[in-house]
């Protein structure tokens, strides 16, 4: 088995492996990845669907746990989740069908061989789904058990289904700078990608 983890810089951690055979000649590659600064230089952007291609576009199962809630995006601009269902923060949610993905506001969203998570709390939920689908239901039991996962937020806010109005408009009106530039990058990746 090869495992691969690649950090919000796009590096590669230690990877364990195994016969391949024993996988049904599949590679049982799973990727949580990498942060937009891989996509803002073709230098960077080039390497990004290189290191997540190259592991992802076989792999068993391909986990993408959120840091910052785009890690979907990320992979959706590798060309990773094109027809499939994902989801990723609310915020860029938008943002994956302009990557041939179907944005679905989900907080996991597990479709045949892919796993995405929406914001950063979710990576948890995501992380312990992929637990089970590997190790099965007890081994994921036992971490979220031994982690004392038991959220109960002070606010009932977390999603913009939950929140207030006023708070979701003030959240997007402090960030419109940044979903603007994420647009902008994504609308170059798609264009890259449809020549």
């Amino acid at each position: 088995m090869r495992w691969h983890h690649h950090t919000s810089h796009g590096i590669g951690v230690p990877r364990q492996e195994t016969d391949a055979k024993s996988l049904g000649g599949r590679d049982a590659t799973r990727c949580c990845s990498a942060s937009w600064i891989s996509l803002l230089s073709p230098p960077h952007s080039a390497r990004h669907d290189r290191t997540l291609r190259g592991p992802g576009a076989n792999a068993e199962h391909e986990g993408s746990c959120p840091l910052g809630g785009h890690s979907p995006c990320i992979h959706g601009a590798a060309g990773l989740l094109t027809g499939y269902r994902a989801t990723c923060h609310w915020m860029y949610l938008p943002l994956l069908q302009l990557l041939g993905v179907i944005p679905t506001a989900e907080r996991v969203v597990v479709d045949r061989n892919r796993i995405t998570a929406a914001g950063v709390s979710a990576g948890i939920d995501c992380a312990l789904q992929l637990v089970s689908l590997l190790r099965g239901q007890e081994a994921a039991q036992v971490i979220q058990l031994q982690m004392e996962y038991d959220p109960q937020p002070p606010f009932d806010c977390g999603s913009p289904r939950k929140a207030p109005n006023w708070l979701v408009n003030k959240l997007m009106e402090s960030a419109k700078t940044t979903i603007a530039a994420r647009r902008a990058v994504v609308n170059r990746i798609a264009l890259r990608h449809s020549g």
